[in-house]
């Protein structure tokens, strides 16, 4: 039976196995693990044995399919017990061991027979490959020779030695983790503290456990060593909570100037409080920060009515106001303003999509907050939009994307715009954002994405990239749960910062065109690893004190709106510590075609061919 998880609710059980040498049959070890309360076992697939091969047949299919992983011996045997093993549909196969592979030449000759009876073969079992903890190396060796392989994944060893890095064993495919009883301490703990650091956090990735007793009198010790430590693991948090169901899978980026998002999508958004909190704050400070109306006529403030009705107001308005969620945090922060009153607001909420216009007026309709403000709901697409009051005190948006700017928001909320929308002394919210990126390992998200590709046969040959990388030069939202960064030190930097603030002329600022950007970052590499992609985030100052990021170091707690994007490399590089990777970025934007895009390339350690030339596999419409 499963470990239950620690803190209940939705939480992952923790599945344990059985690590049995050859002196027990087959079907004596599933009945005497199957007793003893664990979900799986390892056993040789030993076809030169009668005893053992009549064992193995006596254990029924459906446990054979679930609960049965059947052991390589030796690399000699692969062949013909690789073969036993598809015959007889096991839960999974464990490979032979890298601690067998004594050269960088045995580990060669392993590779290429993988590479001919696993890796091209296809087969219903889950392929392990045993790694000793500390030979991280020579995984990557093997995995680099495969070309990544999405169906090989890590049986991990731990071992006394857990190698210069054991935090990189989190970016890779670790599918199960062998617990040997050497590893038992006095205390009932297993190894050094760093040993169930990195065991626990294996396990929050989902990872098994297999514990490999020396006896069987070891059995109940190492089995109460796991769970006491499975009971350590710390309750998620609201975020986690979230994030959960959306780990490690790939999304395309919104594009909301394009593509009209549906009433799921609004909703999803909508459960976002701290987003909403946010924004709440930002107006309620900018009105603050503006104090009272002047009701002699000296400001220039917007004139609504007729005749005796006649009266100064501000104006506002949300642009691409969705369903109205923005708007509602808008006028909870207008309610709660001390220096307006009744009647005080002219308010727009300025939408393209039509569908959501409906729920947009429906809530005017019903809602007190919405009535209370006469809020005028607005279908149009808002660059062709002119308020009838004549320009704005306020404007808020919600263009923002993964990387701050991948929404096209430099784009809409020009400087040519805001001259027109706003007053001299008019507030777009947000005032400005900054994207950030670092480099990551990801392995099995970057194999994931290489396996969508749709066409995966023509190629250009060495140092091109082939129609079939088209995945691979196209960012992906994704929170992802296994993956490592060998710049921990330094951390994301920072890449392109746009601001939003209304200018006289454009001479006072940058022109339209600046929206094309170039920027080179370098960043040092504090242990060997290998590189999939980049990860990217952003920074955003709405009004005054109040900002929002989704930077791993400024992250605003509880923020679910945004996941960070991937940007792939078209093939996984190498890094050795001490290394500098630069990796280059472009940002380029067409007004002829409507269309804005990122390039990107890599010219240290090595040098790569430029990714998504003029947007030949990815962009966003303008």
């Amino acid at each position: 039976m499963p470990i239950p998880h620690p803190h209940g609710g939705s939480g992952s059980p923790l599945f344990l196995g059985r690590y049995f040498e050859g002196d027990r049959l087959p079907q004596a070890a599933v009945t005497d693990a199957g007793g003893m309360g664990f979900d799986y076992v390892s056993v040789p697939l030993n076809v030169g044995d009668p005893d053992v091969v009549e064992s193995m047949l006596s254990v029924e299919a459906k446990i054979c399919q679930s609960s049965l992983v059947g052991r390589v011996s030796s690399v000699s045997d692969l062949k013909p017990q690789l073969s036993w093993a598809r015959y007889l549909s096991t839960y999974g196969v464990s490979l032979p061991s890298l601690a067998e592979m004594k050269t960088e030449a045995d580990l060669v000759d392993y590779a290429a027979l993988l590479k001919r009876e696993v890796v091209t073969t296809t087969t219903p079992s889950q392929q392990w490959q045993e790694v000793p903890s500390g030979m991280w190396s020579q995984w990557n060796t093997l995995r680099s020779l495969l070309n990544h392989p999405l169906s090989l994944t890590v049986a991990l060893s731990l071992s006394q030695d857990l190698g210069p890095c054991p935090d990189r064993w989190l970016g890779e495919p670790v599918r199960v983790v062998i617990v040997s009883s050497d590893l038992l301490t006095g205390a009932g703990t297993i190894g050094t503290p760093t040993h169930e650091r990195l065991l626990l956090a294996l396990v929050q990735r989902k990872a098994q456990v297999l514990l490999r007793p020396a006896t069987d009198d070891l059995v109940g010790p190492l089995k109460a060593a796991v769970a006491a430590l499975y009971q350590k693991m710390p309750p998620s948090s609201a975020y986690e909570k979230y994030c959960e169901p959306y780990l490690d899978i790939l999304q395309q980026p919104l594009q909301p100037l394009k593509d009209d998002l549906d009433n799921t999508t609004y909703a999803t958004f909508e459960e976002d409080f701290t987003k909403y909190m946010l924004y709440e704050h930002a107006v309620a400070e900018c009105l603050a920060d503006r104090g009272p109306l002047e009701r002699d006529g000296k400001l220039s403030i917007a004139v609504v009515g007729a005749g005796s009705d006649l009266r100064r107001c501000l104006a506002c308005s949300v642009l691409d106001s969705g369903r109205g969620g923005l708007v509602e945090a808008s006028l909870r922060a207008i309610a709660s303003s001390s220096s307006l009153q009744s009647g005080d607001v002219v308010f727009y909420a300025v939408e393209k999509n039509e569908d959501a216009v409906m729920t947009s007026r429906a809530r005017a309709r019903h809602k007190d907050e919405w009535r209370a403000h006469s809020v005028e709901v607005v279908c149009s697409d808002l660059r062709y939009w002119s308020p009838p009051t004549g320009p704005l005190d306020i404007v808020i948006s919600e263009f923002l994307g993964s990387f701050g700017d991948n929404e096209a928001s430099p784009e809409l909320l020009t400087d040519a715009f805001l001259r027109r929308i706003l007053k001299p002394d008019g507030v777009c919210i947000p005032r400005r954002y900054t994207s950030f990126c670092q480099p990551m390992m990801c392995p099995a998200l970057w194999t994931d994405i290489r396996c969508l590709m749709a066409d995966t046969t023509t190629t250009l040959g060495a140092g091109g990239l082939a129609n079939s990388d088209k995945r691979l030069s196209t960012p992906f939202v994704v929170i992802t749960n296994r993956c490592f960064y060998p710049s921990p030190s330094i951390g994301a930097q920072e890449v392109f910062t746009f601001d939003h603030q209304r200018v006289e002329d454009d001479r006072s600022h940058h022109h339209c065109s600046s929206d094309n950007r170039f920027k080179s970052l370098s960043f040092p590499i504090e242990a060997d690893a290998v590189i999939h992609g980049l990860q990217g985030y952003f920074e955003c100052s709405l009004y005054g004190s109040v900002t929002m990021s989704i930077n791993p170091r400024t992250h605003t707690p509880d923020m679910v709106s945004w996941f960070p994007i991937f940007l792939p490399l078209a093939s996984p590089i190498t890094v050795r510590r001490g290394e500098v990777f630069t990796w280059n970025i472009w940002r380029r934007v067409d007004h002829s075609t409507r269309r804005m895009w990122y390039e990107w390339s890599v010219t240290s350690p090595c040098v790569t061919p430029v990714q998504n030339t003029n947007g030949s596999y990815y962009y966003v419409g303008l």
